[in-house]
Order: C-alpha cells, then structure tokens, then sequence
C-alpha cells in the first residue's frame, strides 16, 4: 500500500474497502466508555477512528521527528487499530488493581489477536497481511510511529472527554487525563495533557 504522504488525500481510507462488513459494524458500536457514563448519542468506534485520524492529521506540523511517509503510516495505523472491535466489541478496562489490570489486558489482547487474525484471514494475499502488520505494530508499539499511535488514541478519549463535558453530559475528562497519563510519554501530547487539564480546573471553577 502506498505511504506518501500527501495532505490533500491524508484521510483517505485506504483499508475499510478490503472489509466493508467491518467498517461498517464499527459504524454500529457505541463506544463503552461513554455509554457507561451516560452519554445521549455515544461516539461510535467509527466515529473514534475517523476522530483520531483528523486530531493526529492536526499535530503534523508539531512532530517534526515524523516524516512524511511516517505520517501516512501513522494514519493507516489508526485507521486499523480498533478493527479487532467488530468481532470482540469495545472492552473497557475498569480496575485500579494493578495486577488484575494487567490480566485483562492480556486477556484482551489474545481474543483481539484472534478477531484480528479472522478479518486478515478472509481478506488474504498481501493487504491481509499489511493490516495485520500495522495492527502488531500498534498493539506491541514496536517503533516510534506506533508507539505515539498508541499516545494519540489515548489522548482522543480525553479530548472527546472534553468536548463531553463542555457540553453538559455526565462526563468528568479528569477520569479519561487520570488514565492516559499512565500511558503518554511524548513530550507534545504531554504538552497537550497539561492544556486539557486546565480546561478541566477552569470548568469546575464555572459551576
């Protein structure tokens, strides 16, 4: 698949052709995070990717360190990350024990490695092998491109958060900034982390 970068064309899908039945079944997913707090007319996981992809298209000119084949990858990247939703559906990790945290996660990663493995499988020859590349890439972070991959989805759940909570549904973004800054190390979107939490402090100042 080529990965020139060209801005024009950036967001262009270029997977969601290869397995409509999957695109489109994300398109039916409510993001549990949201449906949990409440929210009128959740977020789907379709609606979270595209999200993702616009919010990491918005940082380019602030990663600098990225090439421009780097941001293409990257795109394609986000683009694939939450395939694995289709067939397992969106599991929230809930749970501040440590240990017990990292048992679902593993337990997670294992039945999305199987779903991912069935949706590459009945795609085969080179484009099922790609997205299953891209998709092992960004769930062992394996490279710099990957590993903010990971960073950027984890800060959208925060500023979707935001945008929540800015409009009177029952979300607290803190919730959302207390998890991702376990998992957010780059130096930009820490930057980022820090501009959401004022936003928070200056919203509960306003009630």
């Amino acid at each position: 698949m080529e990965k020139t970068f060209d801005p024009d064309t950036a967001l262009e899908l270029r997977y969601a052709h290869l397995a409509p039945e999957v695109w489109d079944e994300l398109g039916k997913i409510e993001r549990t995070g949201w449906v949990m707090r409440g929210v009128k007319n959740p977020e789907t996981v379709q609606e979270h990717t595209l999200g993702v992809r616009k919010l990491a298209l918005s940082m380019f000119e602030e990663l600098p360190e990225f090439s421009p084949e780097d941001r293409q990858d990257l795109l394609n990247i986000l683009e694939i990350h939450d395939w694995a939703e289709a067939i397992h559906g969106d599991e929230a990790i809930v749970t501040n024990d440590v240990e017990e945290r990292k048992t679902k996660k593993a337990k997670k990663f294992d039945n999305e490695l199987a779903a991912m493995t069935k949706i590459c499988d009945a795609i085969g020859g080179g484009g099922g092998e790609e997205i299953m590349e891209l998709w092992m890439r960004y769930s062992m972070m394996s490279d710099p491109v990957a590993a903010f991959a990971k960073q950027v989805d984890k800060y959208h759940a925060v500023y979707q958060g935001l945008i929540y909570q800015e409009t009177g549904e029952t979300v607290d973004a803190q919730e959302f900034i207390n998890t991702a800054e376990r998992e957010i190390t780059h130096p930009l979107l820490l930057e980022y982390m820090n501009k959401a939490r004022e936003k928070v402090r200056l919203l509960k100042e306003r009630k």
